[in-house]
């Protein structure tokens, strides 16, 4: 941070750096979860269940979910900066921006409030004898509706960023729904049929947990790369956002744009069926 008396600081933010940092952290608890969940099946004795329970990235409130609703959080944040930088300069899609931002927003609380698990009992009772195999975890079934409809509505959005944006950010999209809703319904099949006191559903989480952290981080890098070449440095004051060249968006070329997510009883809880 640079500044001086009587001089709005600035914060001077590196994409790759960034996603570097939060993709270690995010490594490093995954790494540290496999570690725990073999030693603990293998019978070691060695883990005591408080310390599993606060590593393991199935449990909820623990460091991983915490850490996964940071990596909610960050991009709300910088899609809103975005959001900001495009009503200024009443720009298109500055709504669709702003919808976006707020978007991840609530998947940031309901991360850390396990809000999504109290559909469970619900969804259930809705779906009667439907909700098994895959859709045992039936919150599923009202958030893949939900994607899909958001899905729709943003084509055009889409469709509008630059290429580089659009690919990475539809690719980043990708791979966290391949966690969040692909392997959940993996582990939900598997939960109903074998249970989830087992070292192959502890894994299928762990797949599943480390899709959603590197879709979060890679999207991420996307929004600050599209800060950067858009509008350049960024200067975040407390009258507003604005880039660090009040002249028009630099926004490259692109189709229809203008410029063109104990074992046993420590983790019961955490379960969520």
């Amino acid at each position: 941070m640079e500044g001086t008396k009587g001089r709005a600081s600035a914060i001077r933010i590196s994409a790759p750096e960034v996603a570097r940092l939060l993709g270690a952290g995010a490594a490093a608890l995954i790494a540290i979860n496999v570690v725990l969940l073999w030693a603990w099946f293998a019978g070691t004795g060695w883990v005591r269940p408080g310390v599993l329970r606060l590593f393991y990235v199935d449990s909820e409130q623990n460091l991983p979910s915490f850490y996964s609703a940071l990596l909610l959080f960050l991009p709300a944040a910088a899609v809103g900066v975005v959001a900001a930088l495009k009503r200024r300069a009443g720009a298109r899609y500055a709504r669709h921006w702003a919808v976006l931002s707020l978007a991840f927003l609530y998947l940031s609380f309901d991360e850390a409030a396990s809000l999504h698990e109290a559909a469970i009992g619900p969804m259930r009772e809705l779906l009667g004898p439907y909700a098994s195999g895959v859709l045992w975890y039936a919150w599923v079934a009202p958030a893949s509706l939900a994607v899909a409809v958001f899905g729709l509505s943003y084509l055009r959005f889409l469709w509008a960023l630059p290429v580089r944006t659009r690919r990475g950010m539809i690719a980043s999209g990708i791979v966290y729904l391949a966690g969040a809703l692909g392997m959940e319904m993996a582990g939900s099949n598997y939960a109903f049929r074998h249970g989830v006191d087992t070292f192959a559903y502890a894994m299928l989480s762990t797949v599943e947990e480390s899709l959603e952290m590197a879709g979060l981080v890679w999207f991420l890098y996307m929004v600050l790369d599209y800060l950067g070449r858009v509008y350049g440095a960024v200067t975040v004051e407390l009258g507003g956002v604005k880039p660090a060249n009040a002249s028009a968006e630099r926004e490259p070329p692109g189709p229809g744009g203008r410029n063109a997510e104990l074992l046993r009883s420590a983790t019961r809880e955490s379960l969520r069926r």
